[in-house]
């Protein structure tokens, strides 16, 4: 299932790298926004999003996701995010909009 799922999001768009599993298509929702490295995970429910509305008006801002970071259960990254690489994100944390994440951290809460 991971294998079609890459296929389709890297025809939509979004730059994938290699040894990446997503668990099912309603984990990215702005494929062309999109980049993840090599050897990242995400479990059930977590979700990249790109887009933001404010004030009645769509904001859109790419997420990089860099090497071997991991998005547990229900973990939210908003737009403008970068995580910097071997990050992990507890269950149900919220990165908010343009965070950016150094190297080799945990975060967990809501907000992180």
């Amino acid at each position: 299932n991971t294998q079609w799922l890459i296929h389709l999001f890297r025809a939509l768009g979004a730059h994938i790298g290699e040894g990446v599993i997503i668990p099912d298509f309603s984990c990215l929702t702005d494929y062309y926004l999109v980049t993840i490295e090599d050897d990242v995970r995400l479990n059930m429910h977590a979700n990249i999003q790109c887009h933001s509305f404010e004030q009645r008006i769509l904001k859109l801002a790419p997420v990089t996701i860099r090497k071997s970071c991991v998005l547990m259960s229900g973990s939210f990254v908003m737009a403008g995010c970068k995580l910097m690489g071997n990050n992990r994100l507890y269950p149900f944390t919220l990165i908010m909009k343009n965070d950016l994440l150094l190297p080799n951290t945990q975060w967990k809460g809501l907000p992180a």
